[in-house]
């Protein structure tokens, strides 16, 4: 994946933790949802990845999407 100049490989999903707080405070609350049918709290992932190049970032820079060979496997949690 490139963000502008950058390059960042995806290496697995993340479950959001109070941490984000520190960012914006009330943030972790958005990452919570309740399933519809109201028994489960249900956490929305986040993604984890390691920089591979670096390079400026700007709004408005175009994300490029590059997949790995096949066969494609599913993120798993770190």
């Amino acid at each position: 994946m490139a963000f502008g100049e950058a390059e960042i490989r995806i290496t697995g999903l993340r479950t959001p933790c109070t941490q984000l707080n520190k960012f914006q405070g009330g943030l972790m609350t958005e990452m919570l949802e309740r399933s519809s049918d109201r028994k489960k709290t249900v956490l929305k992932a986040g993604i984890m990845g390691v920089v591979t190049k670096d390079g400026v970032v700007a709004p408005g820079n175009t994300i490029r999407v590059t997949l790995p060979p096949e066969p494609h496997k599913s993120l798993r949690p770190v």
